[in-house]
């Protein structure tokens, strides 16, 4: 990511390796609408605002369903705006969001102990690098069994290798 120092604020480009790319920021909280109150004139090159009108005979209220739609719209003008070598990394600060996921997120809350069940198939994923057992560190782990059940929490584990003695 870019960087600022001293006091006259000297821009200083990051030193990247090939694999790398820039880092650019976007954040947004509760008060961030509150922006550009006031302002006669913007920059616009696409328009990804969604407005809603809730109440008794209105729109429903902001839901994740929205936020995700909005945030498409805004990868798209991300990606128009700065080009394929610039990763966005989108930081939010409100309350609707804050439970926000997609239907098939990663969430141990969500996995039964066993395989099966009443329980919701989620995406696979990358065993990360803060995993204990760093053979297992970037390896694609499938979230469904070969049958096409759901993963429970204890071969999820077991296939990171962890010791689930006594779980």
């Amino acid at each position: 990511m870019v960087q600022f120092d001293g006091p006259e604020l000297t821009k200083i480009e990051p030193d990247l390796r090939p694999c790398e790319r820039r880092l650019k920021v976007y954040y947004h909280n509760e008060c961030s609408f509150h922006a550009n109150d006031n302002t006669n004139s913007a920059w616009i090159i696409k328009d990804a605002r969604k407005i809603i009108y809730p109440g008794a005979n209105g729109d429903a209220w902001w839901t994740h369903d929205n936020l995700l739609t909005q945030m498409q719209y805004a990868i798209q003008i991300h990606e128009e705006v700065c080009g394929p070598g610039v990763q966005a990394l989108f930081i939010f600060d409100n309350s609707s969001a804050h439970a926000t996921l997609p239907p098939d997120a990663l969430r141990a809350f969500d996995m039964n102990k066993s395989n099966g069940g009443k329980q919701r198939k989620q995406q696979d994923t990358t065993i990360p690098h803060s995993n204990p057992d760093p053979t297992k560190w970037g390896l694609l782990q499938r979230m469904t069994t070969p049958t096409g059940e759901p993963k429970g929490l204890q071969a999820v584990l077991e296939e990171r290798g962890f010791d689930l003695t006594g779980l």
